[in-house]
Protein backbone atom coordinates (compact mmCIF):
# COMPACT_ATOMS: atom_id res chain seq x y z
CA UNK A 1 0.00 0.00 0.00
CA UNK A 2 1.34 3.46 -0.91
CA UNK A 3 1.39 5.64 1.38
CA UNK A 4 1.12 9.84 -0.17
CA UNK A 5 2.36 12.54 1.22
CA UNK A 6 1.70 16.42 -0.18
CA UNK A 7 4.75 15.93 -2.36
CA UNK A 8 4.08 12.92 -3.50
CA UNK A 9 0.47 14.00 -5.04
CA UNK A 10 1.44 16.86 -6.20
CA UNK A 11 4.21 15.69 -7.96
CA UNK A 12 1.73 12.84 -9.32
CA UNK A 13 -0.80 15.70 -10.44
CA UNK A 14 2.13 17.29 -12.35
CA UNK A 15 2.54 13.80 -14.51
CA UNK A 16 -0.30 13.14 -15.78
CA UNK A 17 -1.35 16.81 -16.60
CA UNK A 18 2.24 16.74 -18.68
CA UNK A 19 0.82 13.74 -20.55
CA UNK A 20 -2.86 15.19 -20.97
CA UNK A 21 -1.15 18.14 -22.73
CA UNK A 22 -2.31 17.43 -26.12
CA UNK A 23 -5.46 16.58 -24.89
CA UNK A 24 -6.28 19.95 -23.65
CA UNK A 25 -5.28 21.51 -26.80
CA UNK A 26 -8.25 19.08 -28.13
CA UNK A 27 -10.80 19.75 -25.73
CA UNK A 28 -10.10 23.66 -26.09
CA UNK A 29 -11.40 22.95 -29.89
CA UNK A 30 -14.08 21.08 -28.79
CA UNK A 31 -15.21 23.59 -26.21
CA UNK A 32 -14.61 27.21 -28.39
CA UNK A 33 -16.90 25.60 -31.43
CA UNK A 34 -19.19 22.73 -29.33
CA UNK A 35 -19.58 23.27 -25.82
CA UNK A 36 -18.68 26.95 -25.06
CA UNK A 37 -19.23 26.90 -21.69
CA UNK A 38 -15.96 25.21 -21.02
CA UNK A 39 -14.09 27.02 -23.39
CA UNK A 40 -12.00 28.07 -20.15
CA UNK A 41 -9.83 24.70 -20.64
CA UNK A 42 -6.08 26.90 -21.79
CA UNK A 43 -6.51 29.74 -20.11
CA UNK A 44 -9.11 30.49 -17.14
CA UNK A 45 -11.59 33.78 -18.44
CA UNK A 46 -13.17 35.85 -15.67
CA UNK A 47 -16.72 35.69 -15.10
CA UNK A 48 -19.25 37.21 -17.45
CA UNK A 49 -16.82 36.79 -20.61
CA UNK A 50 -18.20 36.33 -23.72
CA UNK A 51 -18.13 32.30 -24.75
CA UNK A 52 -18.89 32.66 -28.44
CA UNK A 53 -16.28 34.82 -29.80
CA UNK A 54 -15.29 32.26 -32.17
CA UNK A 55 -18.32 31.26 -33.64
CA UNK A 56 -20.45 32.05 -36.54
CA UNK A 57 -22.67 28.86 -36.50
CA UNK A 58 -24.38 26.80 -33.87
CA UNK A 59 -25.47 23.72 -35.76
CA UNK A 60 -22.96 21.43 -33.67
CA UNK A 61 -24.02 23.42 -30.58
CA UNK A 62 -27.73 22.36 -30.51
CA UNK A 63 -26.57 18.89 -32.26
CA UNK A 64 -24.63 17.88 -29.02
CA UNK A 65 -27.70 19.43 -27.04
CA UNK A 66 -30.19 17.11 -28.41
CA UNK A 67 -27.86 14.24 -28.05
CA UNK A 68 -27.44 15.16 -24.62
CA UNK A 69 -31.33 15.65 -24.11
CA UNK A 70 -32.20 12.07 -25.96
CA UNK A 71 -29.47 10.14 -24.41
CA UNK A 72 -30.90 11.58 -20.91
CA UNK A 73 -34.29 10.92 -21.17
CA UNK A 74 -33.99 7.39 -22.84
CA UNK A 75 -31.44 6.37 -20.16
CA UNK A 76 -32.18 8.29 -16.77
CA UNK A 77 -35.52 9.52 -17.20
CA UNK A 78 -36.59 12.12 -14.48
CA UNK A 79 -40.43 11.13 -14.30
CA UNK A 80 -39.43 7.23 -14.43
CA UNK A 81 -37.90 4.73 -11.77
CA UNK A 82 -35.45 3.45 -14.70
CA UNK A 83 -34.05 0.64 -12.83
CA UNK A 84 -34.57 -1.83 -10.60
CA UNK A 85 -32.96 -4.61 -8.70
CA UNK A 86 -33.00 -8.15 -8.98
CA UNK A 87 -31.59 -11.45 -7.16
CA UNK A 88 -29.40 -14.06 -9.96
CA UNK A 89 -30.67 -17.17 -7.42
CA UNK A 90 -33.60 -18.43 -9.14
CA UNK A 91 -35.31 -19.62 -5.94
CA UNK A 92 -35.26 -16.28 -4.72
CA UNK A 93 -36.61 -14.66 -7.72
CA UNK A 94 -39.85 -16.16 -6.92
CA UNK A 95 -39.71 -15.14 -2.80
CA UNK A 96 -42.31 -12.40 -2.80
CA UNK A 97 -40.45 -10.97 0.39
CA UNK A 98 -37.06 -10.81 -1.08
CA UNK A 99 -38.26 -9.01 -4.45
CA UNK A 100 -40.39 -6.78 -2.09
CA UNK A 101 -37.66 -6.05 -0.48
CA UNK A 102 -35.93 -4.92 -3.92
CA UNK A 103 -38.58 -2.46 -5.22
CA UNK A 104 -38.23 -1.02 -1.99
CA UNK A 105 -34.36 -0.24 -2.30
CA UNK A 106 -34.91 0.73 -5.53
CA UNK A 107 -37.56 3.35 -5.09
CA UNK A 108 -36.12 4.70 -2.41
CA UNK A 109 -33.04 4.94 -4.27
CA UNK A 110 -34.97 6.52 -7.45
CA UNK A 111 -36.51 9.37 -4.99
CA UNK A 112 -33.15 9.79 -3.59
CA UNK A 113 -31.54 10.96 -7.24
CA UNK A 114 -35.16 12.62 -7.42
CA UNK A 115 -34.70 14.98 -4.40
CA UNK A 116 -31.12 16.14 -5.34
CA UNK A 117 -29.30 17.82 -8.18
CA UNK A 118 -28.88 14.43 -10.21
CA UNK A 119 -30.78 15.06 -12.66
CA UNK A 120 -29.48 18.79 -14.10
CA UNK A 121 -25.75 17.03 -13.31
CA UNK A 122 -26.44 14.45 -15.33
CA UNK A 123 -27.49 16.28 -18.16
CA UNK A 124 -23.96 18.51 -18.18
CA UNK A 125 -22.52 14.84 -17.78
CA UNK A 126 -23.83 13.89 -21.11
CA UNK A 127 -23.29 17.00 -22.54
CA UNK A 128 -19.73 16.32 -21.91
CA UNK A 129 -19.79 13.03 -23.30
CA UNK A 130 -20.89 13.49 -26.27
CA UNK A 131 -18.54 16.51 -27.04
CA UNK A 132 -15.45 15.55 -25.49
CA UNK A 133 -16.23 11.54 -25.46
CA UNK A 134 -15.74 11.77 -21.55
CA UNK A 135 -17.27 13.43 -18.37
CA UNK A 136 -16.62 12.86 -14.54
CA UNK A 137 -19.01 13.44 -11.87
CA UNK A 138 -18.27 13.73 -8.19
CA UNK A 139 -20.79 11.60 -5.66
CA UNK A 140 -21.27 12.21 -2.27
CA UNK A 141 -23.83 11.89 0.45
CA UNK A 142 -24.22 14.85 2.93
CA UNK A 143 -22.98 14.28 6.87
CA UNK A 144 -25.04 13.69 8.45
CA UNK A 145 -27.09 12.06 5.61
CA UNK A 146 -30.48 13.55 4.67
CA UNK A 147 -29.43 12.73 0.66
CA UNK A 148 -26.96 12.78 -2.22
CA UNK A 149 -25.20 15.30 -4.04
CA UNK A 150 -23.71 15.49 -7.37
CA UNK A 151 -20.89 17.66 -9.16
CA UNK A 152 -19.65 17.64 -12.96
CA UNK A 153 -16.33 18.64 -12.90
CA UNK A 154 -15.15 20.49 -16.12
CA UNK A 155 -13.11 18.78 -18.44
CA UNK A 156 -9.82 20.03 -17.85
CA UNK A 157 -9.22 20.08 -14.35
CA UNK A 158 -9.05 16.65 -13.55
CA UNK A 159 -6.75 13.44 -14.64
CA UNK A 160 -7.53 9.88 -14.72
CA UNK A 161 -5.80 6.87 -14.16
CA UNK A 162 -7.09 2.98 -14.81
CA UNK A 163 -6.51 -0.43 -13.35
CA UNK A 164 -5.15 -3.62 -15.28
CA UNK A 165 -9.09 -4.30 -16.10
CA UNK A 166 -9.44 -0.35 -18.25
CA UNK A 167 -11.63 0.79 -15.47
CA UNK A 168 -11.07 4.12 -14.12
CA UNK A 169 -10.11 4.01 -10.15
CA UNK A 170 -7.70 6.84 -10.04
CA UNK A 171 -8.80 10.42 -10.21
CA UNK A 172 -6.87 13.98 -9.15
CA UNK A 173 -8.79 17.00 -9.65
CA UNK A 174 -7.61 20.68 -9.46
CA UNK A 175 -10.18 22.89 -7.45
CA UNK A 176 -10.12 26.67 -6.38
CA UNK A 177 -11.86 27.47 -2.69
CA UNK A 178 -11.73 30.57 -1.45
CA UNK A 179 -10.09 31.40 2.00
CA UNK A 180 -13.45 31.72 3.69
CA UNK A 181 -14.82 28.22 2.25
CA UNK A 182 -11.66 26.64 3.33
CA UNK A 183 -11.61 28.40 6.42
CA UNK A 184 -15.04 27.09 7.60
CA UNK A 185 -14.28 23.47 6.49
CA UNK A 186 -10.82 22.45 7.95
CA UNK A 187 -10.61 26.06 10.44
CA UNK A 188 -6.79 26.47 11.53
CA UNK A 189 -5.71 22.83 9.78
CA UNK A 190 -6.67 25.22 6.24
CA UNK A 191 -2.57 26.91 6.38
CA UNK A 192 -0.88 29.89 7.16
CA UNK A 193 -1.67 31.79 3.87
CA UNK A 194 -5.44 31.26 4.01
CA UNK A 195 -5.48 32.03 7.72
CA UNK A 196 -3.97 35.45 6.92
CA UNK A 197 -6.13 35.86 3.87
CA UNK A 198 -9.16 35.57 6.05
CA UNK A 199 -8.51 38.96 7.33
CA UNK A 200 -7.11 41.17 4.29
CA UNK A 201 -9.10 39.26 1.55
CA UNK A 202 -11.79 36.18 2.46
CA UNK A 203 -12.82 35.75 -1.25
CA UNK A 204 -9.48 35.05 -2.43
CA UNK A 205 -9.65 31.75 -4.25
CA UNK A 206 -6.44 29.25 -3.16
CA UNK A 207 -5.78 25.54 -5.25
CA UNK A 208 -6.32 22.45 -3.81
CA UNK A 209 -6.09 19.04 -5.16
CA UNK A 210 -8.20 16.24 -4.17
CA UNK A 211 -7.17 12.78 -5.41
CA UNK A 212 -8.88 9.24 -4.68
CA UNK A 213 -7.17 6.11 -5.17
CA UNK A 214 -7.41 2.73 -4.10
CA UNK A 215 -6.26 1.52 -0.43
CA UNK A 216 -7.00 -1.79 -1.10
CA UNK A 217 -8.94 -4.53 -3.19
CA UNK A 218 -12.10 -2.94 -1.50
CA UNK A 219 -11.42 0.29 -0.08
CA UNK A 220 -10.43 3.69 -1.57
CA UNK A 221 -8.71 6.78 -0.12
CA UNK A 222 -9.28 10.31 -0.78
CA UNK A 223 -6.54 13.03 -0.33
CA UNK A 224 -6.91 16.81 -0.05
CA UNK A 225 -3.70 18.92 -0.75
CA UNK A 226 -3.38 22.81 -0.31
CA UNK A 227 -0.87 23.99 -3.38
CA UNK A 228 -0.07 27.00 -1.80
CA UNK A 229 1.72 25.78 1.12
CA UNK A 230 1.36 21.99 0.36
CA UNK A 231 -0.41 20.93 3.41
CA UNK A 232 -3.22 18.07 3.57
CA UNK A 233 -5.62 19.85 6.17
CA UNK A 234 -7.15 16.54 6.77
CA UNK A 235 -6.54 13.30 7.42
CA UNK A 236 -6.92 10.63 4.62
CA UNK A 237 -11.15 9.93 4.38
CA UNK A 238 -11.87 6.17 3.15
CA UNK A 239 -14.91 5.24 1.16
CA UNK A 240 -16.63 2.18 0.19
CA UNK A 241 -16.92 2.58 -3.68
CA UNK A 242 -14.96 5.11 -6.11
CA UNK A 243 -16.57 8.26 -5.57
CA UNK A 244 -15.73 9.92 -9.07
CA UNK A 245 -18.07 8.64 -12.29
CA UNK A 246 -16.00 8.44 -15.15
CA UNK A 247 -18.06 7.49 -18.47
CA UNK A 248 -16.34 7.45 -21.95
CA UNK A 249 -18.48 7.30 -25.33
CA UNK A 250 -15.27 5.22 -26.80
CA UNK A 251 -11.43 4.98 -26.84
CA UNK A 252 -8.70 4.24 -28.96
CA UNK A 253 -6.35 1.92 -27.73
CA UNK A 254 -3.59 2.49 -25.87
CA UNK A 255 -5.46 5.83 -24.19
CA UNK A 256 -7.20 6.42 -21.15
CA UNK A 257 -8.85 9.58 -22.16
CA UNK A 258 -12.20 9.19 -24.31
CA UNK A 259 -13.76 10.03 -27.79
CA UNK A 260 -16.82 11.33 -28.83
CA UNK A 261 -18.60 12.64 -31.48
CA UNK A 262 -17.47 16.10 -31.05
CA UNK A 263 -13.81 14.95 -32.34
CA UNK A 264 -15.32 13.22 -35.25
CA UNK A 265 -17.39 16.51 -36.21
CA UNK A 266 -14.38 18.94 -35.66
CA UNK A 267 -13.56 19.01 -39.15
CA UNK A 268 -16.76 19.73 -40.59
CA UNK A 269 -17.43 22.17 -37.60
CA UNK A 270 -14.68 24.29 -38.75
CA UNK A 271 -14.53 24.20 -42.10
CA UNK A 272 -18.73 25.50 -41.66
CA UNK A 273 -18.06 28.37 -39.05
CA UNK A 274 -15.58 29.38 -41.54
CA UNK A 275 -17.77 29.26 -44.77
CA UNK A 276 -20.79 31.15 -42.70
CA UNK A 277 -17.93 33.49 -41.15
CA UNK A 278 -16.69 34.54 -44.87
CA UNK A 279 -20.39 34.81 -46.25
CA UNK A 280 -21.71 37.22 -43.63
CA UNK A 281 -18.29 38.63 -44.76
CA UNK A 282 -19.28 39.13 -48.00
CA UNK A 283 -22.63 39.65 -47.22
CA UNK A 284 -21.42 42.93 -45.69
CA UNK A 285 -19.66 44.29 -48.34
CA UNK A 286 -22.54 44.28 -50.48
CA UNK A 287 -24.73 45.60 -48.47
CA UNK A 288 -22.57 48.53 -46.93
CA UNK A 289 -19.38 48.22 -49.74
CA UNK A 290 -16.33 49.38 -49.80
CA UNK A 291 -15.94 52.89 -51.72
CA UNK A 292 -13.29 53.21 -54.49
CA UNK A 293 -12.21 57.08 -54.69
CA UNK A 294 -9.61 58.96 -56.78
CA UNK A 295 -6.22 59.61 -54.85
CA UNK A 296 -7.28 63.57 -53.01
CA UNK A 297 -10.50 63.22 -55.05
CA UNK A 298 -12.31 63.48 -51.84
CA UNK A 299 -12.89 67.00 -50.19
CA UNK A 300 -13.27 66.31 -46.74
CA UNK A 301 -14.49 63.01 -45.25
CA UNK A 302 -16.84 60.76 -47.32
CA UNK A 303 -20.38 61.01 -45.86
CA UNK A 304 -21.46 57.33 -45.66
CA UNK A 305 -24.84 57.88 -43.82
CA UNK A 306 -27.80 57.53 -45.77
CA UNK A 307 -28.56 60.73 -47.83
CA UNK A 308 -24.88 61.93 -46.86
CA UNK A 309 -23.19 64.18 -49.74
CA UNK A 310 -19.58 64.16 -50.26
CA UNK A 311 -17.72 66.73 -52.34
CA UNK A 312 -15.61 65.53 -54.78
CA UNK A 313 -12.81 67.31 -56.99
CA UNK A 314 -13.48 67.62 -60.62
CA UNK A 315 -13.21 64.27 -62.93
CA UNK A 316 -12.57 62.08 -59.38
CA UNK A 317 -13.75 58.44 -59.09
CA UNK A 318 -16.01 58.21 -56.11
CA UNK A 319 -18.22 54.73 -56.57
CA UNK A 320 -18.68 51.70 -54.73
CA UNK A 321 -17.06 48.91 -55.56
CA UNK A 322 -19.16 45.66 -56.85
CA UNK A 323 -18.52 42.30 -55.90
CA UNK A 324 -20.21 38.83 -57.31
CA UNK A 325 -20.65 36.23 -55.04
CA UNK A 326 -22.65 33.00 -55.81
CA UNK A 327 -24.43 32.50 -52.51
CA UNK A 328 -26.44 29.96 -53.98
CA UNK A 329 -23.27 28.06 -54.00
CA UNK A 330 -21.89 28.70 -50.38
CA UNK A 331 -25.22 27.67 -49.30
CA UNK A 332 -25.53 24.43 -50.59
CA UNK A 333 -21.86 23.98 -49.21
CA UNK A 334 -22.87 24.91 -46.37
CA UNK A 335 -26.58 22.88 -45.83
CA UNK A 336 -24.28 19.72 -46.94
CA UNK A 337 -21.99 20.71 -43.55
CA UNK A 338 -24.57 21.16 -41.27
CA UNK A 339 -26.10 17.84 -42.48
CA UNK A 340 -22.66 15.70 -41.43
CA UNK A 341 -23.07 17.62 -38.86
CA UNK A 342 -25.94 16.76 -37.54
CA UNK A 343 -25.16 13.01 -38.81
CA UNK A 344 -22.38 12.77 -36.39
CA UNK A 345 -24.62 13.50 -33.52
CA UNK A 346 -27.20 11.11 -34.57
CA UNK A 347 -29.55 13.82 -35.16
CA UNK A 348 -31.88 12.17 -37.45
CA UNK A 349 -32.32 9.47 -35.69
CA UNK A 350 -32.92 11.09 -32.43
CA UNK A 351 -35.65 14.23 -33.60
CA UNK A 352 -39.10 13.60 -34.23
CA UNK A 353 -40.12 14.30 -37.94
CA UNK A 354 -42.51 16.88 -38.69
CA UNK A 355 -46.30 15.22 -39.04
CA UNK A 356 -48.58 13.46 -37.45
CA UNK A 357 -47.97 12.42 -33.88
CA UNK A 358 -45.87 8.82 -33.77
CA UNK A 359 -47.78 6.15 -32.80
CA UNK A 360 -46.78 3.29 -30.17
CA UNK A 361 -45.25 1.17 -32.79
CA UNK A 362 -43.37 3.73 -34.85
CA UNK A 363 -41.97 5.28 -31.10
CA UNK A 364 -40.89 1.55 -30.45
CA UNK A 365 -38.93 1.24 -34.06
CA UNK A 366 -37.46 4.67 -32.98
CA UNK A 367 -36.06 3.11 -29.84
CA UNK A 368 -34.92 0.29 -31.20
CA UNK A 369 -33.29 2.27 -33.91
CA UNK A 370 -31.15 4.12 -30.96
CA UNK A 371 -30.34 0.95 -29.33
CA UNK A 372 -28.54 -0.38 -32.48
CA UNK A 373 -26.96 3.11 -33.04
CA UNK A 374 -25.70 3.96 -29.91
CA UNK A 375 -25.23 0.22 -28.15
CA UNK A 376 -21.83 0.16 -27.69
CA UNK A 377 -21.89 3.28 -26.06
CA UNK A 378 -24.64 2.41 -23.93
CA UNK A 379 -23.08 -0.60 -22.51
CA UNK A 380 -19.83 1.19 -21.66
CA UNK A 381 -21.97 3.88 -20.03
CA UNK A 382 -24.26 1.11 -18.13
CA UNK A 383 -20.18 -0.25 -16.72
CA UNK A 384 -18.61 2.82 -16.48
CA UNK A 385 -21.50 5.23 -15.29
CA UNK A 386 -25.21 3.66 -14.34
CA UNK A 387 -23.80 0.32 -12.27
CA UNK A 388 -21.08 2.25 -10.16
CA UNK A 389 -23.41 5.03 -9.56
CA UNK A 390 -26.48 2.87 -7.95
CA UNK A 391 -23.95 0.41 -6.16
CA UNK A 392 -22.48 3.45 -4.68
CA UNK A 393 -26.09 4.81 -3.41
CA UNK A 394 -27.46 1.77 -2.73
CA UNK A 395 -24.20 1.08 -0.15
CA UNK A 396 -24.73 4.51 1.41
CA UNK A 397 -28.43 4.39 2.08
CA UNK A 398 -27.66 0.76 3.34
CA UNK A 399 -25.07 1.43 5.82
CA UNK A 400 -27.41 4.76 7.30
CA UNK A 401 -30.07 2.15 8.01
CA UNK A 402 -32.70 3.71 5.58
CA UNK A 403 -33.70 0.63 3.85
CA UNK A 404 -36.31 -2.18 6.22
CA UNK A 405 -34.48 -4.86 7.33
CA UNK A 406 -33.38 -7.32 5.11
CA UNK A 407 -35.03 -10.58 4.75
CA UNK A 408 -33.14 -13.85 6.39
CA UNK A 409 -33.44 -15.68 2.98
CA UNK A 410 -31.23 -13.40 1.23
CA UNK A 411 -28.13 -13.13 3.98
CA UNK A 412 -25.08 -14.67 2.38
CA UNK A 413 -26.85 -13.72 -1.61
CA UNK A 414 -25.81 -10.18 -0.96
CA UNK A 415 -23.01 -10.24 -3.81
CA UNK A 416 -25.92 -11.43 -6.12
CA UNK A 417 -27.72 -8.50 -6.54
CA UNK A 418 -27.97 -7.00 -9.81
CA UNK A 419 -29.51 -4.08 -11.36
CA UNK A 420 -31.95 -4.19 -14.65
CA UNK A 421 -32.52 -0.78 -16.25
CA UNK A 422 -35.86 0.22 -17.29
CA UNK A 423 -35.47 3.33 -18.84
CA UNK A 424 -37.32 4.44 -22.31
CA UNK A 425 -34.72 2.75 -24.45
CA UNK A 426 -34.79 -0.13 -22.09
CA UNK A 427 -38.43 -0.35 -22.29
CA UNK A 428 -39.19 -0.25 -25.61
CA UNK A 429 -36.74 -2.83 -26.68
CA UNK A 430 -38.34 -5.62 -23.79
CA UNK A 431 -41.84 -4.36 -25.87
CA UNK A 432 -40.40 -6.44 -28.95
CA UNK A 433 -39.87 -9.13 -26.65
CA UNK A 434 -43.92 -8.59 -25.50
CA UNK A 435 -44.84 -8.47 -28.94
CA UNK A 436 -43.02 -11.24 -30.07
CA UNK A 437 -44.64 -13.48 -27.25
CA UNK A 438 -48.36 -12.34 -28.71
CA UNK A 439 -47.57 -13.48 -31.84
CA UNK A 440 -46.68 -16.42 -30.78
CA UNK A 441 -49.52 -17.45 -28.45
CA UNK A 442 -51.61 -16.00 -31.37
CA UNK A 443 -50.76 -18.98 -34.00
CA UNK A 444 -50.87 -21.48 -31.39
CA UNK A 445 -54.21 -20.37 -30.79
CA UNK A 446 -54.54 -21.46 -34.34
CA UNK A 447 -52.83 -24.96 -34.24
CA UNK A 448 -54.68 -25.78 -31.03
CA UNK A 449 -58.04 -26.01 -32.82
CA UNK A 450 -56.34 -28.86 -34.51
CA UNK A 451 -54.05 -29.94 -31.86
CA UNK A 452 -54.75 -28.63 -28.53
CA UNK A 453 -51.99 -30.91 -26.59
CA UNK A 454 -49.40 -28.06 -28.14
CA UNK A 455 -50.24 -25.65 -25.17
CA UNK A 456 -48.17 -28.47 -22.97
CA UNK A 457 -45.24 -26.59 -24.22
CA UNK A 458 -45.53 -23.32 -22.81
CA UNK A 459 -44.89 -22.81 -18.91
CA UNK A 460 -48.15 -20.59 -18.10
CA UNK A 461 -46.55 -20.29 -14.62
CA UNK A 462 -42.83 -18.80 -15.62
CA UNK A 463 -44.95 -16.82 -18.39
CA UNK A 464 -47.00 -14.69 -15.52
CA UNK A 465 -43.39 -14.28 -14.04
CA UNK A 466 -42.15 -13.04 -16.88
CA UNK A 467 -44.50 -10.62 -18.26
CA UNK A 468 -44.83 -8.83 -14.92
CA UNK A 469 -41.16 -8.22 -14.97
CA UNK A 470 -41.27 -6.70 -18.30
CA UNK A 471 -44.05 -4.96 -17.58
CA UNK A 472 -42.44 -3.69 -14.14
CA UNK A 473 -46.03 -5.13 -12.32
CA UNK A 474 -45.03 -4.90 -8.56
CA UNK A 475 -44.11 -7.83 -6.91
CA UNK A 476 -46.28 -7.06 -4.03
CA UNK A 477 -49.18 -7.26 -6.60
CA UNK A 478 -48.67 -11.20 -6.88
CA UNK A 479 -49.64 -14.31 -4.08
CA UNK A 480 -46.34 -16.40 -3.46
CA UNK A 481 -45.96 -19.95 -4.37
CA UNK A 482 -47.68 -21.32 -1.22
CA UNK A 483 -50.67 -19.21 -1.15
CA UNK A 484 -51.00 -20.38 -5.65
CA UNK A 485 -50.75 -23.77 -4.70
CA UNK A 486 -52.82 -23.96 -1.67
CA UNK A 487 -55.75 -22.24 -4.05
CA UNK A 488 -55.10 -24.84 -6.52
CA UNK A 489 -55.33 -27.71 -3.91
CA UNK A 490 -58.64 -25.76 -2.65
CA UNK A 491 -59.88 -25.60 -6.46
CA UNK A 492 -59.01 -29.13 -7.39
CA UNK A 493 -61.04 -30.65 -3.97
CA UNK A 494 -63.98 -28.37 -5.21
CA UNK A 495 -63.54 -29.47 -8.93
CA UNK A 496 -63.71 -33.39 -7.51
CA UNK A 497 -66.98 -32.68 -5.17
CA UNK A 498 -68.88 -31.02 -8.04
CA UNK A 499 -68.09 -33.56 -10.88
CA UNK A 500 -69.46 -35.83 -8.43
CA UNK A 501 -72.51 -34.18 -7.52
CA UNK A 502 -72.58 -33.43 -11.49
CA UNK A 503 -72.52 -37.48 -11.77
CA UNK A 504 -75.32 -37.94 -9.47
CA UNK A 505 -77.25 -35.57 -11.06
CA UNK A 506 -76.91 -36.96 -14.62
CA UNK A 507 -77.68 -40.25 -13.36
CA UNK A 508 -81.17 -39.06 -11.82
CA UNK A 509 -82.12 -37.11 -14.85
CA UNK A 510 -81.33 -40.48 -17.06
CA UNK A 511 -83.87 -42.81 -14.50
CA UNK A 512 -86.36 -40.02 -14.52
CA UNK A 513 -86.88 -39.56 -18.73
CA UNK A 514 -86.89 -43.82 -18.39
CA UNK A 515 -89.20 -44.57 -15.67
CA UNK A 516 -92.07 -44.85 -18.12
CA UNK A 517 -90.20 -47.42 -19.73
CA UNK A 518 -89.32 -49.18 -16.55
CA UNK A 519 -93.14 -49.37 -15.78
CA UNK A 520 -93.47 -50.94 -19.33
CA UNK A 521 -91.38 -53.47 -19.02
CA UNK A 522 -89.82 -52.54 -22.16
CA UNK A 523 -86.20 -51.87 -20.31
CA UNK A 524 -84.75 -54.46 -17.92
CA UNK A 525 -84.41 -53.08 -14.66
CA UNK A 526 -81.54 -54.42 -13.82
CA UNK A 527 -79.74 -52.64 -17.47
CA UNK A 528 -80.06 -48.87 -15.47
CA UNK A 529 -77.24 -47.81 -13.22
CA UNK A 530 -78.72 -45.89 -10.05
CA UNK A 531 -77.03 -43.13 -8.57
CA UNK A 532 -74.32 -43.53 -5.96
CA UNK A 533 -73.39 -46.96 -6.99
CA UNK A 534 -76.45 -48.57 -6.75
CA UNK A 535 -78.70 -50.68 -9.38
CA UNK A 536 -82.52 -50.04 -10.40
CA UNK A 537 -84.04 -53.40 -9.96
CA UNK A 538 -87.34 -52.98 -10.55
CA UNK A 539 -90.30 -50.44 -11.10
CA UNK A 540 -90.89 -47.58 -8.53
CA UNK A 541 -93.62 -46.18 -7.28
CA UNK A 542 -93.30 -42.40 -7.63
CA UNK A 543 -96.59 -41.28 -5.99
CA UNK A 544 -98.65 -38.18 -6.55
CA UNK A 545 -95.81 -35.83 -6.98
CA UNK A 546 -94.60 -37.64 -10.27
CA UNK A 547 -90.86 -36.24 -9.04
CA UNK A 548 -87.59 -37.69 -9.19
CA UNK A 549 -86.04 -36.54 -6.26
CA UNK A 550 -86.73 -39.83 -3.86
CA UNK A 551 -86.88 -42.55 -6.62
CA UNK A 552 -84.74 -45.08 -5.67
CA UNK A 553 -83.81 -48.75 -6.44
CA UNK A 554 -84.15 -51.99 -4.07
CA UNK A 555 -81.31 -53.71 -3.96
CA UNK A 556 -81.54 -57.61 -4.38
CA UNK A 557 -81.58 -59.30 -0.77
Amino acid sequence: MAKWDAQAIIKKYERLYNRDANWRSLWQDVADYIIPKRSNILTKNTTGTKQTTKLYDSTAIHANELLAASMKQAITPANLQWFSLRIRNDELMQDTEVMEWLEDCARKIFLGFHQSNFDSEAHELDLDLGGFGMGAMYSEETVPFNGFRFHTISIGDYCIEENTDEVVDTLIRKIQITARAAFQRWGKNAGEKIIKSMDKNPEQYFNFLHMVTPLNETLYQGYYVGLEGKTMPERPRIYREFPYLVPRWGKTSGEENGRGPGFVAMPDVKTLNKAVELELKALAKMINPPIKVSDNGVIGVPKMQPGGITTVRPNAVFEAMQFRVDFNTTQVKADDLKKSIRQVFYSDQLQLQEGPQMTAAESYIRYELMQRILGPTLGREEREFLNPLIRRQFGIMFRAGLFKPMPDQLFGHENEIDIEYEGTMAKAQRSQEVNALTDVLQILGMVAQMSPEVFDWIDLDAMVHWLTDVRGVPKKLLKDIDTVAEIRKQRAAEGQAGQSKQDSMMVAEVIRKLTPALKAGVIPPNAIPGGMGQSVTGPQDMGSSGGIGAAQGTTGQ
